[in-house]
């Protein structure tokens, strides 16, 4: 009896931490780089690729860094032949959605840097989500995108 009851435990153990594991693991972020600029910008743009692994969905309630007065997202859209940027709020991820943060698309915006961020250096991004992960990513200061594709950085026109 009391075996029995020790296996039991220990599988009640085993599937509770995997749940806890499955819900830590919920959204994924990859690629976090920041495009370089010249030290006297007061905005920077920030790109990155987040996947909700779970099939909720899950709200992107905040993001901050400790480097820059605010943190917003924004969107490309074109209207009229112009590109124009659009803050997004809030932004949803449907269950098991992948959303890439590129130029041209999706990006974050770094507002005012309490010190010039020039080439090589990185900035910790906090993102907070509606599921409770808060999770923390070191983005890097670079010319081109992680994959290699060579930037054009005139792709910032107007902010709205």
């Amino acid at each position: 009896m009391l075996k029995k009851l020790l296996y039991s435990a220990f599988l009640i153990f085993i599937c509770t931490n995997q749940a806890i594991v499955a819900a830590e693991t919920a959204i994924e972020i990859k690629e976090p780089w920041i495009r370089s600029a010249p030290p006297n910008v007061s905005v920077m743009a920030g790109y990155l690729q987040l996947s909700n692994h779970s099939h909720e969905t899950v709200t992107l309630k905040s993001v901050s860094s400790k480097q820059f007065h605010s943190v917003e997202i924004h969107q490309t859209v074109h209207h009229n032949g112009m590109a124009h940027m659009k803050k997004v709020e809030p932004l949803i991820l449907e269950g098991h959605q992948e959303l890439k943060f590129e130029p041209g698309g999706y990006h974050l915006m770094l507002m005012d840097p309490h010190a010039p961020l020039k080439k090589g250096d990185s900035a910790h991004i906090k993102l907070i989500f509606s599921n409770g992960e808060e999770l923390m990513v070191e983005a890097k200061v670079q010319d081109d995108s992680p994959d290699g594709t060579k930037m054009d950085h005139d792709d910032h026109h107007q902010h709205h």
